[in-house]
């Protein structure tokens, strides 16, 4: 993935002083980290309703447009600020959005606004949603998968990335078990539970190896539990500057796109998330 990437558009909100909001200036250095590591340019993109040459310079202004990796600021308008920047993205080709969450998370105002809801559902390209207090080279990853084609890639997405900056990874799956597997377990004596357990842990790491590129350095760690339970937990040890999913749909996470894991998890991780989105079919 980033191998081959040389497009990065953050998305930005525009203050009325001509400020970039805290969760857009969060977004902007993320991602000038991220296109300085890969040497991909970075274009900086602002949607409203009003499109003037004079906002356009006081976002240049604001975003700091050629000085640094900073290549290009867009305006564009549209009623819908999801809908435009994957609009551009699909123009433009660019490989990564990234945007910033809100640094104060309250009831009322949940940590992911409705513009990155609205990417992680619809983004044809990973999202890289920045943390207010980790806007750096992420230290320790934590990939999560379910073994599926877009969980897999997010595995070698997050060995790439952590072996280019020299960051630890830790990679983690749950075997959740099915309602056939739980009655048969019901009929089991304990030893066998045991080795049944065993066997679930050591072909689901064999699958994981699969993922991981020759040469990665990754702990893996997988348990019979739920996907929920075991990254809560996995973040509460690792405690990574940066989550790594994959979604396959519309509706989950490695099988629903904002399902159990996005929606349960996503909205509140202490960290940077990286979702990876199904590859878009070559037409």
């Amino acid at each position: 993935m980033f191998e081959k990437l040389k497009s990065i558009v953050v998305g930005v909100d525009l203050l009325d002083g001509g400020n970039l909001s805290a969760g857009s200036a969060v977004a902007l250095e993320a991602a000038k980290t991220l296109a300085a590591e890969f040497g991909a340019r970075l274009v900086v993109f602002h949607a409203t309703k009003q499109k003037t040459e004079s906002l356009r310079e006081r976002l240049e202004a604001a975003a700091g447009v050629g000085s640094g990796s900073v290549t290009a600021a867009v305006v564009h308008v549209s009623k819908k600020p999801a809908d435009a920047l994957i609009e551009y993205v699909i123009e433009s080709s660019a490989g990564l959005i990234v945007v910033g969450d809100h640094d104060q998370k309250t009831r009322l105002m949940p940590r992911l606004g409705s513009m990155t809801r609205g990417l992680l559902r619809h983004s044809p390209v990973p999202v890289y949603v920045a943390h207010h207090r980790h806007t750096g080279r992420p230290s320790r990853i934590l990939a999560m998968t379910d073994l599926k084609p877009e969980g897999q890639r997010a595995v070698a997405a997050a060995a790439e990335l952590a072996g280019r900056i020299g960051a630890e990874l830790t990679v983690g799956h749950a075997h959740a078990l099915t309602m056939e597997e739980q009655l048969a377990s019901a009929r089991m004596t304990p030893d066998e539970i045991i080795e049944r357990v065993r066997l679930f842990k050591e072909k689901g790491t064999e699958r994981v190896r699969e993922a991981l590129p020759a040469g990665s350095d990754a702990r893996i760690v997988v348990e019979v539990t739920g996907a929920v339970e075991l990254t809560e937990h996995l973040i509460e040890e690792v405690r990574p500057e940066l989550l790594v999913l994959g979604t396959t749909a519309v509706h989950g996470l490695a099988g629903r796109v904002f399902g159990s894991i996005a929606a349960q998890i996503v909205d509140r991780v202490p960290c940077s998330v990286l979702v990876l989105r199904p590859l878009r079919e070559k037409s």
